[in-house]
């Protein structure tokens, strides 16, 4: 009561006045963070794939110094962005890569792109990126694996166009002559592409 009397007394006296002027509150608040991208499990989006993809019906050995083959026809023209195998045995050293045709759909040619020598630490299918591959409709192309010989590789349909060559060593040569062409198991093995 006494501050509204001081407070009358002063007004009165002229000795106290009120800015008209606005009033500003500030009140410094956290930058608003943008939302993080939700991961996709597809490799490229809007992508497909190019090759065997299974379901993996049996298991084959993986043999020691021998590359095996599987030829493929692309429908599409399209990119390959990665490979995938289906391992079986943990702890299975592998590279996978892809072939160029001779022209004549007869055998593997020059390699393309691979994966480099990789360790599987599981089961499952693996899929490793590569140097991107562009795929022409109506070709044929050469997906190929070496493996130390130490486990299993999942193979889906028997009996297709393949090949394979003996070598010395666990990598993929940059050269497939010379490999002996045969009607063999498909392997579950094929490339991830992006349109």
């Amino acid at each position: 009561m006494k501050q509204i009397l001081l407070i009358s007394i002063l007004l009165s006296a002229g000795l106290f006045t009120f800015a008209c002027n606005p009033v500003t509150i500030r009140y410094d608040l956290p930058p608003i963070e943008p939302p993080v991208p939700t991961p996709t499990s597809t490799p490229c989006p809007g992508g497909g794939t190019f090759g065997s993809t299974g379901p993996s019906t049996g298991l084959q050995p993986a043999g020691g110094n021998d590359i095996f083959f599987n030829r493929q026809q692309a429908l599409s023209n399209n990119t390959i962005s990665s490979l995938a195998i289906d391992i079986q045995t943990t702890g299975l050293k592998f590279d996978m890569g892809i072939y160029a045709d001779n022209g004549s759909g007869t055998g593997p040619t020059t390699r393309l792109a691979h994966t480099g020598i990789r360790t599987a630490h599981s089961t499952g299918i693996f899929t490793c990126a590569v140097t991107p591959v562009t795929i022409t409709a109506g070709s044929y192309y050469w997906f190929a694996f070496i493996a130390d010989g130490s486990g299993n590789v999942g193979w889906s349909y028997p009996l297709v166009n393949g090949s394979w060559l003996e070598i010395t060593g666990h990598s993929l040569p940059t050269s497939a002559l010379g490999s002996s062409n045969q009607s063999m198991i498909q392997f579950t093995l094929y490339g991830n592409t992006c349109p």
